[in-house]
């Protein structure tokens, strides 16, 4: 049996005739996921406290090998010109599952804005950044800490801990209590 049909394209009107054959329609083949993905997952919890006083907490989940980042910043306007000056916490970390074990490298910064002074028609902002480079071998859930130091001047250092989970199946799950 025969149909004709048009169809309307871009470039202008097509028109024809095609032998009916019989469709077998088949659903579409679900994505491919690499076999090894669920059992690299790594969750990274960190948390720096100064002074007894939790600064932040953030939590990232990546693969084993992949590069995470965290930035928790903010804009900061600056006298003379109009491109604000980013200032914050970033954490950026490498984990690699290791027989059993999590294998890490990373860097740590804070920038932190100091107070503007003024006088004889002049007005100056500065800024100060803090950063540690680190790398180490954790068993899962067992926490490992180092400082970031600080000047005299600044009082205590920033204590950092980083915790890794490793667990199947941690993207995509949402945790209740978030």
């Amino acid at each position: 049996m025969k149909r004709c049909w048009e169809v309307l394209l871009c470039a202008g009107l097509l028109a024809g005739c095609v032998t009916e054959m019989p469709m077998v329609m088949t659903p579409p083949p679900p994505p491919v996921v690499p076999p090894t993905l669920a059992a690299e997952q790594v969750l990274v919890e960190c948390r720096m406290i100064k002074d007894g006083d939790m600064l932040t907490a953030p939590r990232i989940i990546t693969i084993s090998g992949r590069k995470a980042e965290i930035a928790i910043v903010a804009q900061e306007k600056v006298p003379g010109t109009k491109k604000p000056v980013e200032t914050g916490i970033r954490l950026s970390i490498l984990p690699v599952l290791e027989d059993g074990r999590v294998a890490f490298t990373g860097s740590c910064s804070v920038k932190e804005r100091r107070p503007a002074s003024s006088g004889n028609n002049i007005v100056s902002t500065a800024f100060v950044t803090r950063e540690a480079f680190f790398s180490g071998v954790a068993a899962e859930r067992d926490p490992v800490t180092f400082q970031l130091a600080t000047n005299a001047k600044e009082g205590n250092p920033i204590e950092i801990t980083l915790s890794f989970t490793m667990a199947p199946g941690l993207i995509g799950r949402v945790d209740p209590a978030d």
